[in-house]
């Protein structure tokens, strides 16, 4: 099912966020992104066949899929104290089959790209119940 959220690979309170204090705040245990990631990579006593650091894997399994008919590949440029992002290098390959109008299909294929990159790094992607984009 799409709503639900895999189970943690290590359950909280394991493993390297362990060692992280548990300030109480309305009941609810807060800690920062950073002292998570600090513990993670100063990480010292660690289960065995475990490397200090964060990371994840989720892998999502369609039941009904289509074949995409190009791909796109990025390059970018995270500064991590800002989470700034920026493009070094951004290609597409699109097969269009016969193009009658090249600037239009251009136009088309450029949009797509920002439209694209809006959505992945800015902007709130709502759908209505029958799939329809409505942002």
């Amino acid at each position: 099912d799409s709503d639900e959220v895999p189970e943690p690979v290590v359950p909280v309170g394991e493993g390297p966020a362990g060692a992280l204090p548990e300030p109480e705040t309305e009941g609810r245990k807060k800690v920062s992104i950073q002292e998570v990631a600090l513990a993670a990579h100063l990480a010292r006593e660690l289960p065995p066949d475990t490397e200090p650091g964060l990371s994840a894997t989720y892998f999502f399994e369609p039941k009904n899929f289509t074949f995409p008919f190009g791909t796109h590949i990025a390059v970018v440029e995270i500064d991590r104290e800002t989470g700034e992002v920026k493009f070094q290098r951004y290609v597409a390959v699109d097969d269009c089959g016969r193009v009658i109008n090249p600037m239009l299909v251009d136009g088309q294929v450029q949009g797509g790209i920002v439209q694209s990159i809006g959505q992945a790094l800015y902007e709130e992607v709502v759908y209505d119940e029958q799939g329809q984009l409505i942002t």
